[in-house]
């Protein structure tokens, strides 16, 4: 089973809880529990309030839950907050990139990033999904034993990224080796993230070599591209790796230095892929475990499809497995929490907010509370239906976060997903193997670990000549 037990509350080290505001004081013992199980441990001390406060020494720690609050704190206040000091642990991997930059730099980011993410190049998107999607199904079938969809699915978005934002084919001894350094980098990062002493963490030593290992393996690869690409001079493609390439400050005239462009691009690569992958795995799993939901899916893509391989045209016609999608991404939101700092005293829910106080907003909790959501442990695809999308708050529901900094590729994810539920549900049934244990993996995103499943040939009903 995929359901995640949610777990007994823990109790804090001094705790003064009001109908409108809780202070809630834990310490090391609850930091500790952090590092071991982050989605267990805030789970369980959100539990005392809607913000609840955590004190390690002189840090302070807000973990926030409330729609309202949500909304302060990433859009109404927005310009009050910016990206917490505990994303600078990520700095080894992305060094400046999206994912850690702030005000004019990440505005320039952004600008650069938005031609990877119009309009015109979600057409590409599907396609290049489609083609994965049926690669992936020959895969399984031509497979021995279970397959780990979650580790299959970052190979296949991560191809299709570098497809679609680079104009480079990677083949599948490319794609693992990339994606085992981008896991190995993700899980030293996330384990630097709750370190309590983060420069031990550091110290030569088997993680240590491992994780620079992980970094030479990308840095290899993405300034190998810049490369490949400068040496083209005029022929090389239009795409955001020429666009990145070409682009001159409008004041200065210069281009972005090689270490800048290594950021921004691996930063694009993980946006790009890593999210999907995680909600794509998901989605298989959830539905493997309700097979009348898969049946609901399975039917709407038989009568639109009608036995076709999907096209652009045919994603939006899919509200019932789009349903499914989005459901899939409030059980387990691809990015489980977020955090900001507070650059000026600030008040959030009726509780005062300290200037450099941190902030955890988690829609792993926001998704999960029965005050927004009906069952909200039960796998519903209805909820996104039809007039049901629109019943919940705003920011009872944001996977892709909110307000400016709302992810850019929010809807790269969408119709990449899409395109890939549309290809192999249609084709293939996938169960979840015996004995497999399915487990929440939180890093960057909420990976599904233990995902081990096997696929056979799915009987299709025949086609509806009359609808045809």
């Amino acid at each position: 089973m995929t359901a995640y037990t949610l777990p007994e509350s823990v109790s804090p080290d001094h705790a003064t809880v009001t109908p409108a505001k809780t202070t809630a004081r834990f310490g090391l013992r609850t930091l500790l529990r952090l590092r071991k199980d982050p989605l267990a441990t805030v789970t369980s001390i959100a539990r005392a309030a809607d913000l609840v406060e955590l004190r390690v020494g002189a840090e302070r720690l807000f973990v926030i839950s409330h729609p309202d609050q949500v909304e302060r704190v990433l859009k109404t206040n927005a310009k009050g907050y910016a990206k917490s000091k505990f994303y600078d642990r990520l700095k080894p991997i992305f060094g400046n990139g999206m994912i850690v930059a702030e005000g004019a730099a990440w505005k320039r980011q952004r600008e650069t990033a938005r031609p990877a993410f119009g309009s015109h190049v979600l057409r590409a998107v599907a396609d290049a999904a489609v083609t994965q999607a049926q690669q992936f199904m020959e895969d399984v079938k031509a497979g021995a034993g279970a397959t780990d969809v979650g580790e299959a699915m970052m190979r296949l978005t991560l191809a299709v990224a570098l497809k679609v934002l680079f104009n480079t084919e990677a083949d599948r001894a490319t794609t693992q080796r990339l994606q085992g350094a981008i896991t190995t980098a993700l899980r030293t990062a996330e384990k630097r993230m709750w370190a309590l002493f983060p420069l031990f963490s550091r110290l030569p030593g088997p993680s240590t070599l491992r994780f620079r290992r992980a970094i030479r393996t990308l840095d290899d690869f993405v300034y190998g591209m810049i490369a490949g690409r400068r040496a083209m001079g005029e022929a090389m493609p239009r795409d955001l790796l020429t666009h990145m390439l070409q682009w001159r400050d409008p004041e200065t005239g210069k281009g972005l230095p090689d270490q800048i462009l290594r950021d921004e691009i691996l930063f694009m690569v993980l946006a790009a892929h890593e999210t999907t992958a995680a909600a794509l795995a998901w989605t298989f799993s959830l539905l493997a475990e309700h097979p009348e939901e898969r049946q609901r899916v399975q039917a709407e893509l038989d009568q639109v499809l009608q036995g076709k391989t999907p096209g652009w045209d045919d994603l939006s016609n899919l509200p019932v497995t789009r349903g499914a999608l989005l459901e899939s991404m409030r059980l387990y939101p691809p990015a489980w929490s977020l955090s900001r700092t507070a650059l000026a005293d600030d008040v959030v829910g009726g509780f005062a907010i300290p200037k450099g106080s941190s902030l955890m907003v988690c829609p792993w909790l926001t998704h999960r509370d029965d005050r927004f959501w009906d069952q909200p442990q039960a796998f519903r695809p209805d909820r996104f239906i039809g007039d049901a999308e629109d019943q919940h708050h705003a920011f009872a529901y944001f996977p892709f976060g909110g307000g400016p900094r709302l992810c850019i590729g929010n809807n790269f994810a969408l119709i990449e997903a899409m395109a890939v539920l549309a290809t192999v549900l249609p084709a293939l049934e996938l169960d979840v193997a015996p004995g497999a244990v399915i487990t929440p993996e939180p890093m960057i995103s909420l990976r599904p670990h233990g995902l081990m499943m096997a696929g056979r040939d799915r009987v299709r009903p025949a086609p509806n000549r009359q609808a045809a």
